[in-house]
């Protein structure tokens, strides 16, 4: 079990450092996001670079790879596995999204991979927390915040729909997580300096 874990988590973590900001922006529109915007990969500056549409692509790229990567686990094993087990391969593809290899461990900020984690894990639990998310940005235009709230209110979702208490200590794990890479967020949010999501009228071909 230990070896098949350990070959499921590297999975995992290949298949999360899969960068489709670099492969939609790059090599789809000719942009390059690690140059443009914020500078990071993930679907907040894409949809902020490269419009709604193009930044869906990202966002729904990004969410797969934590859904795609314990879908893979558990159709192997065919059977229940300990929750631990889904904990690991989850964090990796978070890990992998994170700190990607394909970008010199470089990546984003891993809210889309954790949400696809998390929606495989309990998709009640998941789609309760991250409307956080849309309904922040709504009303504030801002990314991060959404973010910040959806990633804080996913380990109390997880109690309320009563998903296992490991669940719970990874969701509150990932929660701080998010906060370590939304750092520099934090402290523009406090100072009054973080941008609003705002779409570009006009993004080269």
């Amino acid at each position: 079990m230990v070896e098949k874990l350990l070959i499921f988590c590297l999975l995992a973590y290949f298949i999360g450092s899969i960068p489709f900001g670099i492969i939609v922006g790059r090599y789809i529109k000719g942009i390059d996001l690690q140059k443009e915007g914020s500078g990071n990969i993930g679907a907040a500056n894409a949809f902020r670079v490269m419009g709604p549409v193009w930044g869906a692509i990202v966002l729904l790229g990004d969410f797969l790879k934590g859904v795609v990567s314990l879908m893979l686990a558990q159709h192997y094993f065919l059977v229940s596995v300990p929750p631990l087990f889904f904990i690991l391969v989850g964090l990796f593809a978070i890990l992998g999204h994170n700190y990607s290899i394909y970008l010199r461990f470089k990546g984003g900020k891993g809210v889309a991979t954790t949400a696809g984690v998390f929606f495989f894990i309990s998709w009640k639990a998941a789609l309760t927390a991250f409307s956080f998310w849309a309904v922040i940005i709504f009303f504030t235009g801002f990314a991060s915040l959404g973010s910040l709230a959806a990633s804080l209110a996913l380990p109390v979702c997880m109690l309320l729909f009563k998903e296992p208490f490991p669940y719970m200590i990874f969701a509150a794990a990932a929660f701080l997580l998010i906060v370590y890479t939304h750092r520099s967020n934090i402290v523009r949010l406090l100072t009054g300096r973080e941008k609003k999501l705002q779409f570009k009228k006009t993004v080269k071909s």
